[in-house]
């Protein structure tokens, strides 16, 4: 540093000192005062001029103090941006001297700070103080906050650093205040007197791939968000669910981080400025590519951020920086949340990311350190912050403790609340291949009309035929079905049923009979030599118990008598009439497409693909009498 600098910084602190020295000085003296800064200013700026190299080294130096600004989030650093006002704000209502402590570290500094928390965490007391009549209470995790903000205050503004606060030899403090051991020691008191009132950190519930499909199909509702909002929603959640990803990053997202390797297969990258994923097609609540080209053909959004806001239309925002604000998603999820009747003060825009966690883990079979690796978590497991994640007070246990070693326990909670996780997990317990009886029974059952009320089959067939698209356009692999909604749970006894449920119950089972028995070509796959064994008819029932959640399926006995029998009724001539049961008993007499027991037919049946409105007719099994 040149002389010239030294120079003028020894001016400088002499009028400084001239003006800190004189508590009430005189006009003239003030006038003086401003001419000799004015004065000095001009001086300063001769010097700059004259000097390019420390013009320079100013330049470079407030270049790598903006730089290292960058290292904090965009939302961490509002955040503690605001907190340092209200430090200063409420600073400025105290005596002089702690006033002075905070631009000035001294040894009345960590006092400060802690008044400062103690006042916005602590319980207000009768007092004629205002520091201790109108203390607010917040919890112990405001008050880490606010010892964050703190820090951030004196180790970047004040440029204090990390070391320990302690005083010096010359009389002066060194450090960072909030390092002291009066602060420490606070800190300390006050989380044991917050857990001694009863107050603890908890995590928010996961989000369970049962209640990512509930959300994805409840679409009856218009009150909160239209079509387009609601395409947007789940895609939000199948992002954040499989990618580990906090909602702040998620909103983030740009159309140019997208990137379609194979729309066919539904292969496609979506590479971050943070982190880089690959994922495919899976079923519809859970299916990436299908949601993002669906909500990209609704939005017209091309560039700029991906998710926006909406207005009263049900139309998203046209600006290109706008994107859609965390509180504004917490809202249209605890509105969706409402709509599939669950408590949601429960979960919260971590809930996606815990789940996603515990879903690989426990389905996925991936490991801690596979999940640190893709959620951005350290490696080293020294800290192990998963762990939060992984458990939680407020999750669901999976087994029943009972259970632990039982090889045939289903997941559920305890015994009356059971759940198979998807169709493929109950297959692979049960050693049959994915296409098996039930499964074709099932999607037969759909298409012959097994409903038991006119009030759910529009939503059913609305269903199912959003599926069927979804299939065709874009190749992506079917959603596994949900039960059908007209079985009896508990097998009532003939006693306490009205007469329409036992109408209803026979119905049920004549069209599963008759679906089983026209699925001859799915049934030949299998060995003769089949041993009997009771199998269910319909994949096993969601896992939470929901007013609208569908009873568990019958067992149904299918032996090699009834496979038999379903290989010489597939092979019947064409053009044989066929009598089918309606929901009074009456035989209802059905003539048989000319084609009817061909590949062809076979394939278009249990393909749901009618090739003329006489296939749809037949297919729907909904005859007019004679």
């Amino acid at each position: 540093m040149s002389s010239r600098i030294v120079k003028l910084k020894d001016m400088l602190e002499n009028l400084m000192g001239a003006a800190t020295t004189s508590t009430e000085p005189e006009v003239f003296e003030e006038e003086a005062l401003v001419e000799e800064t004015e004065h000095a200013e001009e001086i300063c700026q001769t010097i700059m001029e004259r000097d390019p190299e420390e013009t320079e080294i100013a330049g470079l130096r407030s270049n790598i103090y903006e730089a290292a600004e960058g290292a904090l989030a965009e939302t961490t650093l509002e955040g503690y941006n605001g907190q340092i006002r209200l430090f200063e704000k409420f600073s400025s209502k105290l005596p002089k001297a702690l006033q002075k402590s905070r631009t000035s570290p001294d040894a009345n500094t960590p006092l400060l700070i802690c008044i400062w928390i103690g006042f916005n965490c602590e319980k207000p007391e009768k007092s004629d103080d205002w520091i201790l009549r109108d203390r607010e209470d917040k919890t112990w995790s405001h008050a880490m906050k606010m010892r964050a903000a703190v820090f951030y205050y004196y180790a970047q503004r004040l440029e204090r650093g990390r070391a320990p606060y302690l005083e010096k030899a010359d009389g002066s403090w060194g450090g960072n205040p909030v390092y002291s051991d009066i602060v420490s020691q606070y800190m300390k008191s006050l989380r044991r007197r917050k857990t001694r009132d009863g107050e603890r950190s908890e995590s928010v519930r996961l989000v369970s791939l049962t209640i990512l499909q509930q959300l994805f199909e409840y679409n009856a509702s218009r009150v909160w968000g239209g079509v387009r909002q609601r395409i947007m929603m789940s895609l939000i959640y199948a992002i954040s669910f499989l990618c580990f990803l906090r909602i702040e990053e998620t909103l983030r997202i740009e159309y140019r981080h997208i990137r379609i390797h194979d729309a066919r297969s539904g292969k496609m990258e979506l590479v971050l400025d943070f982190r880089k994923t690959h994922q495919t097609g899976e079923v519809p609540w859970f299916d990436v590519p299908s949601l993002l080209v669906e909500w990209l053909n609704q939005s017209g959004i091309r560039s700029g951020y991906l998710f926006r806001g909406f207005d009263a239309s049900d139309q998203p925002s046209l600006e290109k920086n706008s994107k859609l604000t965390p509180g504004v998603f917490l809202q249209n999820f605890r509105h969706n949340l409402s709509d599939i009747k669950e408590n949601w003060m429960l979960y919260g825009g971590h809930s996606f990311r815990r789940g996603g966690v515990q879903h690989m883990i426990i389905e996925k079979r991936w490991s801690i350190i596979k999940c640190c690796s893709w959620g951005g978590w350290s490696t080293d497991l020294n800290n192990l912050t998963i762990v939060r994640y992984i458990l939680g007070d407020k999750d669901d246990p999976i087994y029943a403790r009972q259970d632990f070693l039982n090889p045939e326990a289903q997941v559920g909670k305890h015994a009356d609340n059971f759940s198979i996780t998807s169709f493929a997990e109950t297959n692979r317990r049960l050693n049959r291949p994915r296409n098996s009886i039930e499964h074709t029974a099932y999607l037969s059952t759909l298409r012959l009309g097994a409903l038991s009320s006119t009030e759910t089959a529009p939503r059913v067939y609305k269903r199912h035929r959003l599926t069927r698209r979804r299939r065709n356009i874009y190749s992506f692999e079917p959603d596994s079905p949900s039960p059908p909604p007209s079985v009896n749970p508990t097998n009532p006894s003939p006693d306490s049923r009205t007469a329409e449920e036992q109408v209803n119950q026979q119905l049920a089972e004549e069209i599963t009979r008759t679906s089983l028995e026209l699925s001859a070509p799915v049934l030949e796959q299998f060995d003769k030599n089949l041993p009997s064994r009771s199998l269910p008819c319909t994949p096993p029932p969601p896992s939470r118990s929901l007013p609208r959640t569908p009873p568990p399926p019958e067992v149904c006995e299918i032996s090699e008598s009834s496979l038999t029998s379903s290989r010489e009724r597939a092979s019947q001539p064409v053009g044989e009439i066929e009598r089918v049961q309606n929901t009074s008993g009456e035989n209802v007499n059905t003539v048989t497409n000319s084609y009817k027991g061909t590949e062809e037919f076979q394939e278009r049946w249990l393909t749901g693909k009618p090739r003329n409105v006489d296939d749809s007719f037949y297919f729907s099994k909904i005859k007019p009498q004679g």
